[in-house]
């Protein structure tokens, strides 16, 4: 048995870096049954390491189970040498004479006076953790997913933007580079330039890896999993795995973006870099988060903190003096409100609470004053092809804006001005929406349409929005978390599950599901004084009928009335109703498919007519009137059929009013009309007995053409199938 192994071959890398070179290359045999080789194992910090199988050699191939056991006051971080990653215990397979380091580091300690998150609030967040350690199913289900995510990710390698296969105009690849979304080569010009504009329709090529926009949101995306999985779990492999992240883009002078947007959204035959590039950074509130919550718990490396913090002041300078970063805080749309947001959390990491708080003052005018309407509605964003998408993102950023501007004092949730508009208004604007998504007439050509961008983004606003600020925007018993993602139900848990309560208000929190049946409330309130009464009404669905209340009460009274003394959760079932089939058939027989005496609401049954011997199947009388056979019926209701059979004569007697054959003789075109349901053949024959035209048909009617189809003279037209065979003679 032979193995192979490779020497150390010299690497050269072109200058453009789309491609490498290996010279020097050799392969040298192994006899694996007698080859083995030494496993050094060693410690950085206060440690043990141990080896299973232990061995003082092993063969070519072995894999051997590596445990680290750090020392009390110490924990495992990593392992290095020949074996990577932060997975503890770790499997590594023997190849050649292996040294592996285990490292270890004091353990982290909570400093004794934790920075508030600018971003997020920790309230909320504890609120989570505690609801996940209590075993809530709806906070495990979502922690378990962000778990499963954050543990895929600990396996990945971060993909940088040296990894770029195209350069930007300055030609230096750690510049961030992407192409403008909206933006198509223009298919007049011979080289397609300049790119021309299709708002809303996104070009394939603006969102793959030969350029940075897709790898920059997988970093993002993966590293606020590893964030909030650290956070929720206080496993520290997130937090070393989201440090690696950090330092891979941010830190690390090989491989680290420049802090500038000079080359995002270029529009090629337009310019090499466009304003509305600077949305691309706004998750550059990630890092934020990441440093602050790693350092208040004592995890953050002096590497990631001084090299992360130095990124992130050279882009705050970039975002506030170049040309670009200017225009864009000009923009008036939600370009310009994300603008905003992303230099408030730059100011207030900085701890710059003066030019904070100014900024925060300025947005009244500059921002809610100005778009959004005295109807609640935002001009900028319903002008575009997709409004609901728009019109979301731009109340979100308002959103996020004002829970930041809390910090410094001031008060933008609640600001109006003295003609109505406010971010209020704006979520009065969109709910009656929310609870009638087909009522909403203007354009949105992604999400699937404006129902489901609805649905999908509206929804999961109101309800994201009403826990930041404590308010029913939606009533509790409304859906909010259905498309948020596994760590957005963390950050913001819906407020049916985590709400505020306020002295001497309950709440009702009702489950119903939708499909089966409704349920009233009278008075209807989102939340009601202690000692009110209200009365439930519960109405079923076309097929169901109500069942009984299960959850803080238990009744099978509707309506309900009950006293509320406090928050009461209730849950209204229904069940399905099933409904009778009665089939009659005389000279023939009938088969239902599936075979049953009662069919649940909403069940489909087939059934297929079959006749005696001499008679044929005409058709379904009763509550169901058709020819077809087999012919399919909803149960929405108890139904009574009758299938009908007749006697087989001679066409004179029984078929002349069945087969039609119009006009006879012909002019130009020959009719015939079939009055029967199914598959059928008909055939068209010469006086020689030759078949001259044919077809398979469901059709009741068909026309045929004289000199095309036919030729002046006499046929004989045979009609099979579902008719049984007949023939007819024309004249024409």
């Amino acid at each position: 048995h032979f193995g192979y192994a490779l020497n150390t071959p010299s690497v050269t890398t072109t200058a453009n870096h789309n491609a490498l070179c290996i010279d020097d290359f050799s392969v040298n045999a192994i006899d694996i049954n007698t080859e083995k080789y030494k496993l050094n194992m060693s410690v950085s910090g206060e440690g043990d390491i141990s080896a299973n199988p232990e061995a003082e050699n092993y063969r070519f191939g072995s894999e051997v189970l590596l445990t680290a056991t750090p020392k009390e006051g110490y924990i495992f971080k990593e392992w290095s040498g020949d074996a990577k990653g932060f997975a503890n215990p770790t499997t590594i397979v023997v190849n050649a004479e292996m040294n592996v380091v285990a490292n270890f580091i004091p353990a982290p300690q909570e400093i004794a006076n934790p920075t508030k998150l600018i971003h997020f609030d920790e309230e909320l967040l504890e609120a989570s953790k505690a609801a996940i350690k209590e075993g809530v199913p709806f906070f495990v289900e979502a922690y378990n997913e962000l778990i499963s995510a954050a543990d895929n990710n600990l396996s990945k390698d971060a993909n940088p933007v040296i990894n770029k296969k195209l350069l930007p105009a300055s030609g230096d690849i750690h510049d961030y580079y992407s192409l403008g979304p909206y933006f198509w080569p223009d298919p007049t010009k011979s080289d397609g330039l300049p790119w021309i504009y299709k708002d809303g329709v996104v070009n394939p090529s603006s969102m793959n890896y030969d350029t940075d926009r897709k790898r920059f949101e997988d970093f993002e995306r993966e590293l606020e999993q590893l964030i909030f999985a650290y956070y929720f779990s206080d496993d520290p492999i997130y937090a070393f795995k989201a440090m690696e992240y950090i330092d891979i883009w941010f830190v690390d002078d090989s491989t680290k973006m420049n802090p500038n947007a000079n080359h995002a959204s270029a529009r090629p035959g337009r310019n090499e870099g466009d304003r509305v590039g600077v949305l691309n950074f706004v998750k550059v509130q990630s890092v934020i988060t990441a440093l602050q919550i790693f350092e208040n718990k004592g995890i953050l490396s002096e590497k990631t903190k001084t090299g992360a913090n130095q990124w992130i002041k050279e882009w705050a300078v970039w975002l506030q003096t170049s040309d670009l970063g200017k225009a864009e805080r000009a923009a008036g749309n939600n370009h310009g409100t994300w603008y905003d947001y992303q230099l408030m959390g730059l100011l207030l990491f900085e701890g710059d609470t003066v030019k904070a708080k100014a900024l925060a003052n300025e947005y009244k005018t500059n921002r809610i004053a100005k778009q959004i309407d005295t109807q609640g509605k935002q001009p900028e964003e319903m002008t575009r092809t997709k409004t609901v998408n728009y019109s979301a993102m731009n109340l979100w950023s308002m959103t996020w804006f004002a829970y930041m501007a809390q910090q410094v004092e001031v008060d933008i949730w609640n600001y109006s001005t003295y003609d109505g508009r406010s971010i209020h208004k704006a979520y009065s604007f969109l709910k009656p929406y929310v609870l009638n998504p087909e009522s909403w007439t203007l354009p949105n050509i992604s999400n699937g349409g404006p129902v489901n961008a609805i649905n999908t983004l509206w929804r999961p606003l109101l309800g994201k929005a009403g826990t930041i600020f404590r308010e029913d925007l939606l009533d509790l018993s409304e859906n909010t978390s259905e498309h948020l993602s596994s760590v957005e139900k963390l950050q913001f848990p819906p407020r049916q599950y985590i709400f505020m309560e306020e002295e001497g208000k309950a709440y009702l929190l009702l489950d119903v599901n939708s499909d089966h049946g409704s349920v009233t409330k009278s008075p209807a309130l989102s939340k009601y004084d202690l000692g009110d009464t209200l009365v439930l009404t519960a109405t079923p669905a076309i097929g169901y009928t109500f069942s009984n209340w299960t959850g803080d009460l238990t009744s099978s009274e509707n309506p309900l009335s009950l006293k509320l003394d406090s928050t009461i959760n209730i849950e209204a079932h229904f069940v399905a109703t099933n409904y009778a089939l009665n089939v009659t058939a005389n000279n023939g027989s009938v088969v239902a498919n599936p075979q049953s005496n009662e069919y649940g609401a909403g069940s489909e049954v087939v059934l297929t007519a079959t006749a005696d011997e001499g008679y044929e199947f005409v058709g379904w009388s009763g509550d169901l009137v058709s020819n077809e056979n087999p012919v399919s019926v909803k149960m929405d209701s108890s139904i009574t059929i009758e299938a009908n059979f007749e006697l087989i004569n001679s066409i004179h007697q029984s078929k002349v009013d069945r087969i039609k054959v119009y006009p006879n003789p012909s002019q130009s075109v020959l009719n015939i009309e079939m009055f029967t349901a199914g598959d059928k053949q008909v055939s068209v024959f010469n006086l020689q007995g030759q078949e001259v035209w044919q077809a398979n048909t469901k059709q009741n009617k068909l026309s045929l053409v004289k000199g095309r189809d036919l030729m002046p003279g006499m046929y004989i037209v045979s009609i099979s199938g579902a008719v049984n065979a007949r023939e007819i003679i024309i004249i024409e």
